[in-house]
């Protein structure tokens, strides 16, 4: 507790949050430790970090959030607390910085992405028929599988070329549209990029602590965009590094250290983004996909 305490005397810049709870834990919270002294949360009467910090919230010193299932961010700190603003701090070793000095190398591992189909609606006459129900997930690799096993047990497959299916009542209201009128057969490709585009499109994102959440839509991509400000001074704006749990902070300094340019973190229109000065889209890319390796899929950068 007193460690908070202390940790807030030194108000933490909001601009550094929100940050992902472990982040906060390991970066702030046990750098606060008396001299000589570590905390153990497992030698602790909360054993682990999320009881810990909800205490913490319950008192009033900081404010905690999912921003995603399973996934907890600091929002914000409260130095004006009253045991804040009463309690006489023991001196610090060192100042608190997020980011890696020459002796610790930050390590990212980057998060498992599982690109899924989901039940839907429009889909489930057929996919009821296979035993699944509205809202249940599949890979595109099972999605084949099913509607091959449904083709085959209704004997659509056309006789005399194989390539073909024949349309029932149940694949015509799913993948022919009205304009196309009648439509006796399909190939088999043709057939299942329909009925993909047909079903609901739905992620699993597994970060490296074991997080795990299932999302709607199509992962958003990390975006990088250079936008001119006053005085006809450009800047990049770096979107959505949280959403693949990337350390903000970490990657601005690295882009100070290595580019020589002013950076900060600051709230963009889709969460908190990274904002460089000058024109850095060539480092961003190249960085993003040789350390962090971030897919090129999940980058939007002009090139």
């Amino acid at each position: 507790m007193l460690m908070v305490i202390q940790l807030l005397l030194k108000k933490v810049k909001q601009s550094s949050l929100p940050m992902l709870t472990s982040a906060f834990f390991r970066d702030f919270i046990q750098v606060c430790c008396p001299p000589g002294e570590t905390l153990d949360l497992k030698k602790t009467k909360w054993k682990k970090l999320r009881p810990f910090l909800t205490e913490m919230q319950s008192e009033g010193f900081l404010d905690v959030k999912e921003t995603a299932k399973g996934v907890h961010s600091v929002m914000s700190t409260n130095p004006t607390h009253d045991r804040v603003l009463g309690f006489r701090p023991w001196p610090l070793p060192v100042e608190v910085d997020s980011a890696p000095d020459d002796t610790q190398e930050y390590v990212y591992e980057p998060p498992q992405i599982v690109e899924l189909l989901s039940i839907n609606a429009q889909t489930l006459p057929l996919f009821c028929k296979l035993g699944l129900s509205k809202g249940d997930t599949l890979s595109l690799t099972e999605m084949r599988s099913l509607v091959t096993e449904y083709v085959k047990k209704n004997n659509l497959q056309h006789t005399e070329n194989k390539q073909l299916v024949v349309l029932d009542g149940v694949l015509t209201d799913m993948v022919v549209k009205k304009k196309e009128g009648y439509v006796e057969y399909l190939k088999w490709n043709i057939l299942f990029e329909r009925l993909s585009h047909a079903l609901g499109a739905v992620y699993m994102i597994t970060y490296s602590n074991g997080a795990t959440s299932v999302k709607k839509g199509t992962p958003p991509p990390i975006s990088v965009q250079v936008v001119t400000r006053s005085g006809n001074k450009k800047v990049t704006l770096i979107n959505n590094l949280d959403k693949f749990g990337i350390d903000l902070k970490i990657m601005a300094k690295e882009m100070r250290s290595t580019k020589a340019c002013s950076t900060s973190v600051q709230d963009g229109k889709t969460g908190p983004q990274v904002l460089a000065q000058g024109n850095h889209t060539a480092f961003v890319y190249k960085l993003l996909k040789e350390k962090y390796r971030i897919p090129v899929k999940y980058l939007d950068i002009p090139t």
